[in-house]
């Protein structure tokens, strides 16, 4: 019976059997089984898998809508 150890490649975490991308707003820059690393507050990146901090360069804007409802 063959043993192996599943090691995620930079910019994605394991999760059960399998190496899913980080999510957008995280990073991660080894090849480990650790879980994805958030940018700093107001920071995201544009992409899901980065692999690194560097990726977090673009500023998070909220959006708010205002919206007139008519009667």
């Amino acid at each position: 019976c063959d043993t192996y150890i599943l090691v995620c490649k930079k910019g994605r975490y394991r999760q059960e059997s399998d190496c899913l991308e980080c999510d957008v707003g995280e990073y991660k820059d080894t090849e480990s089984n650790l879980a994805c690393t958030p940018c700093d507050t107001g920071k995201t990146t544009e992409n899901k898998g980065s692999e690194d901090a560097a990726d977090c360069g673009m500023e998070f804007c909220h959006i708010t809508l205002l919206l007139k409802i008519s009667q």
